[in-house]
């Protein structure tokens, strides 16, 4: 899901599998990252420490990325999404 300049939450796609869309959320950090600075990027979860972990190493990978900061979703929007939720959070080039 994405934010739109209204602040609307927007799906923009569906992977199957969990591995498949933790990966996709690397891919669309590796795609859209504004690359005139090295970043800074927090990823938050809700009860699924070991995702974000994984998705921790993925992003890593990327030349832009300067250190990875893990933390929990808090009480809102986690009981909105509910408990295995992973959110990547960075600065991208457009949106």
């Amino acid at each position: 899901m994405n934010v739109d300049d209204e602040g609307h939450l927007i799906p923009r796609m569906k992977k199957i599998g969990r591995k498949n869309a933790l990966k996709e959320l690397k891919n669309q950090l590796d795609k859209t990252i504004d690359r005139t600075f090295k970043q800074t990027v927090f990823i938050s979860h809700g009860d699924a420490l070991n995702d974000a972990c994984f998705l921790k190493e993925l992003v890593l990978q990327n030349e832009n990325v300067k250190e990875v900061y893990i933390n929990d979703i808090g009480p809102v929007i986690g009981s909105h999404s509910g408990p295995g939720t992973v959110a990547l959070f960075f600065i991208a080039s457009h949106r």
